[in-house]
């Protein structure tokens, strides 16, 4: 083919038609228009990046050849395929140059990620073993495994070099130059500081600062400290404790000098992280050093096993063309046309592959380069996570415009309705240009430029003026401050109601819903809310087949049957509703006779009966579980695992049992699926049963990204709910963006982002203080991190909006943490022509009060008459829904829980039996709450683990054990100095080392009388000191900036009862009770005095709660009961859940 045809890059929007064009493409180059001769498909390779997409394109392409004689038949083997699989294929073929066995395998991501913790671990056993320097400096920086710790780091930068296609001696040599720059720049620095404070003394000697005021002091201190300041700044590194100074001098108003200050205060910030850069830089060197030697590992565990992982395959493909010119000519004679789809989700590696096989480097009159098209939308490079650079597409975008080829874009959009088109023109246009943080990063960003405006398709119609985007408006729901889960909660109910109103009126069938979220990690209010409202839905969880719960139950049951002696793999087996007993029935078992314990074996093996407090279910259960051992014995090793599996399920009532749930169907097609993977069990399934069942232990152990069973159709009547990733190249008539404030992505202990070359900017630990520092390369990279995520989330929020057809809603609440949807929402959408406002209030009222179901919804559905199953579903549902209850024989419960049943029963449930978190209702929190409770943890740390004996000196090594997140520690470290305020510290004084107990678990366990139930209370005590004359004192820490003893009363009131009761049952001295408040003004103590009769009365207060706890059997309906005793309609935390009228 002629290179006279200029390379072309095809800019397509969402619903621009670009499979169609790529279709017709292909076409036209097998026909020979534009261009001297046709092709054969064996001459043009077409690239995309899932084999889903490739099969659909192969599809296509026969259908619109039709039955065109030989070319239809020869597409079955023409080169269209993802772009792994090309690379496995080129390598096949000419991997010889590179020494590659030609019969290779391909690791999928699961096993490669085996190889990879094995070759971590074996280099880090290696190290310790041999006393490895680097690895020693290392481990004082990181811990050895755990969550940041130096295996996840090793494993993150092994991915990130590979992803970029780089060795990790680049990345070390980038990083080192990096570095070195950074430390000339401090002579600079002090230079201008020294300046700087020149002109601040003429300043002072003019008169126009107040030498007597506050601010003046500081400022002749800083003027009088400045040589000797600058001779430490001048060393490295710089003296933590000049640090601290430099930083204490340079803050706070300075009023008449306030533009010295504003000048000064910069310098002095990069003069603190540019101390950072020596410890820094060693850090860096050392990480990619061994980074090296685990590459090194990881190749010489390739070659042996003759396999390749799939960064590999693109690294090694990209070496073999730039590598071996021969090749490349070999290749441009065979091929003469490449196609690539989106490729704005191409990596550099994928970016210089696509660069050498067109020839895009050679001159430009060179003949035998293959023509060129890219398709893509920089708009929906949503791909980040997994190595995607948009920067590949704009570069080229560039490139072409310059000479290189022609730029054209697909105008017009297919899928949408007209008004959503404009709006999305008008949206993003604005979306794409709001950030400030573009000059951190700017190759992320996408300039909003004609390419990208759409124009409707001609054959799409909308009514004039119609509002096709909906914002449903929750802000007011609440006139106080809420965290954000509560916030959730409303807006799940709102949303509920919006979408039984509109399904109920006929304008959409479930089918046409999609609920996009950009994590999943909240669905499950929205799930509940959906299911009162009776609207049928179907959450998409495109992973973790091997971590649902039913499979796990099998695996541990699979195991137990092989073999009894795994005492955990027993244990779950009984406790999974395979079996059913309880954890009391389970600790009764193992102890007939206290305090003599069996192990679990034996005690199942015996014929020892439980207890009768456990009841006649329990009973039931447990002969049912020796039965089968008994029945089974010796014949499960000589079954498959198919059969093992079914016979399980038969002998046990799981299946209904799990049909009785809301997640029933897909927990029920999940294990059909697992008796198909018995059937023909491969890779470390296979073996027989026994290597099937430890296998499958460890895929449950360790889940692989297996997809769950597929359960719906596309014509499915259900609302979908899933997140953004998964809805990429999906449309629906209606579209609900939900959850606009989650989804942020969060840090997780490591290093930010490689930046371009391989830069690597760890943050090391400074020893005296326990906090990381910053270097400026991390601070850089740290912002770029910033910029990169904040441009990924206006490109994710693109093709989330632009998956609808005709209206769109968006959810928006009154939390005061917004993610930057919410906020583009509020500043570029609300007030635009296309968007209709609803008042999320008026939904709750108009509210029906009782859930509705589908059928209810759509009678037409319905058959005509019941089925011949009728009376096996009504045996189903009794069973499940009608179970006899247990009877409870004793209750154990928390101190938490237990105030929590105290102060209103319905709380209990809902904290204790549904798992509802206490943040998420409005009152009992804060929009700050989840600070403020890991600041608390902090500060309860740092006292539980300090030597109380060096007074507040022991705090600053205990926060180095503890490596707090840098924003928290010296918070943290102020308020915990308050204990030094109180006369706590002289108390403890002369209580011996053995008599002082910090963090202290206990178990109050009360007898039941007259038939009621026996109650344990567990909890735990900040701290407990035998005093000398024999008497207990109990603190207690709160950090609040509002003392309030009695608010605490009874709390504390428990720990006093758990610990008399302790003591010889209840006849010693009453304990002294002490609240210690540590708030920012400094500590207080204050006593609470308890007497013999205030515990008296509290124990049958205690003892009446467990009679009524135990009355609740299996409730999990808390609207059912009363209450709490002391409710107020007006101030109650639960209001916005006891009722759905309630919303403001």
């Amino acid at each position: 083919m002629s290179q006279s045809r200029p390379n072309l890059c095809l800019t397509a929007g969402a619903g621009a038609g670009k499979t169609t064009r790529l279709v017709e493409t292909y076409a036209a180059l097998l026909a020979g228009r534009d261009g001297p001769s046709p092709l054969e498909p064996s001459q043009i390779v077409a690239i995309t990046f899932t084999d889903k997409a490739a099969a659909e394109m192969r599809s296509r392409i026969v259908q619109k050849l039709g039955g065109r004689s030989g070319q239809a038949a020869t597409l079955a083997w023409a080169p269209i395929s993802t772009i792994h699989s090309f690379c496995a294929q080129l390598l096949r073929e000419h991997g010889v140059a590179l020494c590659l066995d030609p019969d290779f395998t391909v690791l999928d991501q699961d096993r490669y990620h085996d190889l990879l913790r094995e070759a971590i671990q074996d280099l880090l056993r290696a190290g310790l073993k041999s006393q490895d320097p680097r690895l020693a400096r290392v481990l004082g920086h990181y811990y050895l495994s755990g969550r940041g710790g130096l295996e996840e780091l090793l494993a993150w930068l092994q991915r990130g070099l590979a992803t970029m296609g780089l060795a990790p001696q680049e990345a070390r040599e980038a990083t080192a130059r990096a570095h070195a720059e950074a430390l000339k720049e401090g002579g600079e620095r002090l230079a201008a500081m020294g300046r700087l404070l020149a002109d601040l003394a003429l300043l002072v000697k003019s008169g126009a600062v107040n030498l007597q005021a506050g601010y003046g002091r500081t400022i002749s201190e800083l003027l009088s400290r400045w040589p000797a300041l600058r001779a430490d700044l001048g060393r490295q590194p710089a003296p933590s404790e000049t640090l601290a100074e430099l930083d204490r001098l340079t803050k706070g108003n300075w009023y008449a000098a306030n533009k010295m200050r504003q000048l000064l205060r910069p310098l002095a910030e990069e003069m603190i992280a540019a101390a950072a850069v020596p410890a820094a830089a060693q850090l860096a060197d050392d990480l990619l050093s061994l980074a090296e030697d685990l590459a090194a590992s990881l190749e010489q565990e390739r070659v042996r096993r003759a396999a390749l992982d799939f960064d590999s395959l693109l690294i090694k493909a990209r070496d073999l063309l730039r590598d071996h010119p021969e090749v490349q000519a070999q290749l441009r004679q065979r091929w003469r046309a490449l196609l690539v789809d989106e490729y704005q989700d191409v990596n550099p590696v994928q970016g210089e592959l696509v660069d050498l096989l067109a020839g895009l480097g050679a001159e430009p009159q060179a003949a035998d380069r293959p023509w060129l098209m890219v398709v893509g939308d920089r708009k929906q490079s949503i791909y980040a996570f997994r190595g995607a650079a948009v920067a590949v597409f704009n570069e080229t975008m560039l490139r072409f415009e310059a000479g290189a080829g022609a730029v054209e874009a697909l105008p017009h959009n297919y899928r949408s309705q007209p008004a959503l088109v404009h709006f999305f023109n008008r949206l993003f246009a604005q979306v794409f240009s709001a950030s400030q943080l573009r000059e951190q990063a700017p190759e992320s960003w996408v300039e909003f430029c004609t390419h990208d405006s759409q124009s409707p398709a001609a054959e799409l119609t909308g009514a004039p003026g119609e509002r096709p985007v909906q914002v449903l408006d929750c802000r007011h729901l609440a006139a106080v401050e809420m965290p954000v889960a509560a916030w959730r909660l409303l807006e799940a109910r709102s949303l509920a109601a919006w979408l039984r109103q509109a399904l109920d009126g006929g304008r959409y069938r479930p089918g046409q819903v999609a609920m996009l979220f950009r994590r999943l990690t909240s669905v499950a209010i929205y799930e509940e809310a959906l299911r009162e409202a009776g609207v049928d839905f179907y959450t998409v969880r495109g992973r973790g087949f091997y971590a649902c719960p039913e499979i796990g139950d099998l695996a541990a049951a699979l195991q137990a049957l092989l073999d009894p002696g795994q005492e955990l793999a027993l244990a779950a087996w009984l406790r999974s509703p395979l079996v059913g007993l309880s954890d009391e029935s389970l600790l009764a078992l193992t102890h007939p006779h206290p305090p003599e314990a069996l192990r679990l074996s034996m005690a199942l093996t015996g014929a020892e009966p439980l207890p009768d407090w456990c009841g006649p279910d329990q009973q039931r259960r447990l002969a049912e579980a020796r039965r089968m051992l008994r029945d089974l014995g010796g014949l499960a090793r000589r079954l498959r695992p198919a059969e093992l599996i079914t016979w399980l399920l038969e002998e046990s009532d799981l299946i209904p049992l799990l049909l009785g749930t809301s997640a029933g169907s897909q927990k029920t097609a999940n294990l059909r699926k697992l008796i198909e993977v018995a059937r023909q069990p491969g890779g470390g399934l296979a073996g027989g049963v026994e290597a099937f069942a430890a296998g499958l232990a460890r895929l449950a152990a360790e889940p692989p990204q297996d997809p769950q069973a597929s359960l719906l159709g596309e014509e499915s009547q259900v609302v979908r709910l899933m997140t953004v990733h998964q809805a990429k190249g999906l449309e629906f008539p209606l579209v609900v963006l939900a959850d606009l404030a989650g989804g942020e992505p969060g840090g997780g202990g490591l290093p930010p982002d490689l930046g371009p070359n391989g830069l690597l900017a760890p943050a090391p630990l400074e020893p005296a203080s326990g906090l990381r520092l910053q270097s400026p390369l991390y601070q850089r990279l740290r912002q770029r991190e910033q910029a990169v995520a904040e441009a990924e989330a206006a490109r994710l929020f693109y093709v989330a909006c632009t998956r609808a057809e005709r209206e769109l809603l968006i959810c928006l609440n009154g939390a005061k943490s917004q993610g930057r949807w919410s906020k583009w929402v509020q500043e570029m959408a609300l007030a635009d022509e296309a968007v209709r406002v609803v008042d999320a209030a008026g939904l709750l009222a108009q509210a029906a009060p009782e859930p509705r179901s589908a059928a209810q919804a759509w009678p037409e559905r319905l058959p005509p008459a019941p089925g011949p199953a009728q009376d096996e579903a009504r045996q189903v549902l009794a069973q499940c829904l009608h179970r006899p209850p247990v009877a409870l024989g004793r209750v154990r419960e928390s101190v938490s829980g237990l105030e929590n049943f105290l102060a209103c029963p319905r709380l209990y449930v809902l904290t204790q039996r549904l798992g509802l978190d206490t943040a998420a209702l409005p009152g009992l929190g804060s929009s700050g709450l989840a600070r403020a409770v890991e600041l608390g943890s902090l500060v309860h740390g740092l006292l539980e683990t300090c030597d109380l004996a060096a007074g507040p000196d022991g705090l600053a090594p205990a926060l180095a054990r503890l490596e707090p997140q840098p924003e928290l520690a010296q918070p943290a470290l102020a308020l915990a100095r308050g204990l030094w305020n109180t006369e706590l510290p002289a108390l403890l004084a002369s209580v011996p080392a053995e008599h002082l107990h910090r963090e202290l678990p206990f178990r109050l366990l009360l007898a039941g009388e007259d038939g009621g139930p026996e109650f344990e209370l567990v909890g735990e005590l900040d701290l407990a000191a035998r005093l000398p004359k024999g008497q207990w004192l109990i603190a207690d820490y709160k950090v609040t900036a509002r003392p309030d003893p009695e608010a605490y009363r009874q709390q504390l009131g428990l720990y006093a009862l758990a610990l008399h009761q302790g003591q010889e049952g209840g006849s010693g001295p009453l304990p002294r009770v002490a609240l210690c408040f540590l708030g920012s003004q400094g500590g207080s103590l204050a006593w609470l005095e308890f007497s013999a009769a205030d515990l008296a009365g509290l124990e049958a207060r205690v003892r009446r709660a467990a009679d009524e706890i135990a009355a609740l059997g299996g409730l999990s309906d808390p609207f059912v009961l009363p209450a709490g005793p002391d409710c107020s309609a007006g101030h109650c935390a639960l209001r916005w859940l006891c009722s759905g009228k309630e919303a403001a």
